[in-house]
């Protein structure tokens, strides 16, 4: 705990020396320890360290607030989502994973749970290997908070669970050129917000959220490029709304956007009513509807099918991963897992050219 506010005092006493340790603990109130019978003042200035050295021991075993002391494992994570600010559908898919380690594990006080408490939680689990990862990141990331910065424990019995290895790949569906353009001109004869949500998917790769929650001061139609900072999603039981993207780093992005999409949104802008908040899309828009649509003309597809068009086009035609995941709003590792089959192809074609460079 290196931001301990902390002061030495050293005095001779009783033909000896005495040292005194203050420090704020963790309610910021002034406390004080001290050795005294000291031989010389060396001694003493060691002593002191000793002393700083136990207090902070100490306070990494000591809780911030009191009433942490005897949580439970279930009110503790309530209090780590309430901490970190998580979306209302991360939360939902917290709550539903810590449900899964059972009702015996999540009356425990936090400061009690061993690493066999929780295999044994475990053991009678049959379940994919995408939710078993989503069990294990939820539990890890709990206690970790226990840790640092609650000081429940001084250690993360979860740390050292295994993650699967994920043997099958989940097949994404991307549409053709083909399909791509057969989807765009028959969507022209739909009504009008549907054709251009599709045009912003497929030309952008922006997820549906990401496009719902578009103004028009986020669309540059004269340089031609979109800002996504914010999503439309749940934000509470039964409720929807507008939420700025969490992760800045990767989520927040510009976006160019090609003349076709250019053309396609000034035909927008121009026929569709302006709503005073700015939106380009009445939230009310049916999710259902949008994916009926695509289904008549694709019958495998959905919406969601077009961010994976846009991705493994620009793959496809030699852009290089780190810039499609910047575009995408995802990691590179997300990137390369999701459309392994495509980054595969990369590499077999670069082992081609490699071939030829060098023969």
């Amino acid at each position: 705990m290196t931001d301990l506010t902390y002061h030495f005092s050293y005095r001779e006493k009783d033909r000896g020396w005495q040292v005194i340790l203050s420090y704020k603990d963790q309610a910021g109130r002034w406390k004080q320890k001290s050795r005294q019978g000291l031989a010389t003042k060396k001694a003493a200035k060691a002593a002191g360290e000793k002393l700083l050295s136990d207090v902070l021991d100490a306070m990494k075993s000591q809780p911030i607030a009191p009433e942490l002391v005897g949580i439970s494992l279930a009110e503790f994570a309530e209090y780590v989502f309430r901490s970190r600010n998580l979306t209302y559908n991360s939360i939902l898919a917290y709550r539903y994973a810590l449900k899964n380690y059972g009702p015996k594990i999540l009356a425990m006080p936090v400061r009690k749970i061993t690493y066999l408490d929780i295999q044994q939680a475990m053991s009678n689990w049959q379940c994919a290997d995408a939710s078993y990862q989503l069990y294990v990141t939820c539990l890890k990331m709990i206690l970790s908070h226990a840790v640092e910065p609650y000081h429940l424990r001084q250690d993360n019995p979860a740390i050292h669970l295994k993650p699967r290895k994920l043997n099958r790949r989940h097949k994404i569906r991307a549409l053709t050129q083909k399909e791509f353009d057969r989807l765009m001109e028959n969507m022209k004869t739909r009504p009008m917000k549907y054709y251009a949500i599709c045009a912003i998917a497929g030309y952008t790769g922006m997820r549906l959220g990401e496009i719902l929650a578009l103004t028009w001061n986020d669309v540059d139609l004269k340089e031609r490029q979109i800002s996504v900072t914010k999503q439309y999603g749940r934000v509470g039981h039964k409720k929807r709304g507008i939420m700025n993207i969490k992760n800045k780093a990767a989520g927040h992005r510009v976006i160019p956007i090609p003349a076709k999409l250019q053309q396609i949104l000034l035909e927008y802008r121009h026929v569709e009513p302006r709503q005073i908040n700015g939106q380009l899309f009445p939230h009310k828009l049916l999710h259902k509807s949008l994916d009926g649509y695509i289904k008549k003309i694709v019958p495998d597809a959905s919406i969601h099918s077009l961010r994976h068009t846009y991705a493994t086009m620009l793959l496809a035609n030699g852009t290089d991963i780190k810039t499609v995941a910047a575009l995408l709003g995802d990691t590179v590792t997300t990137v390369l897992n999701v459309y392994v089959d495509y980054t595969d192809d990369m590499r077999r074609k670069a082992a081609q050219s490699i071939e030829k460079i060098f023969a």
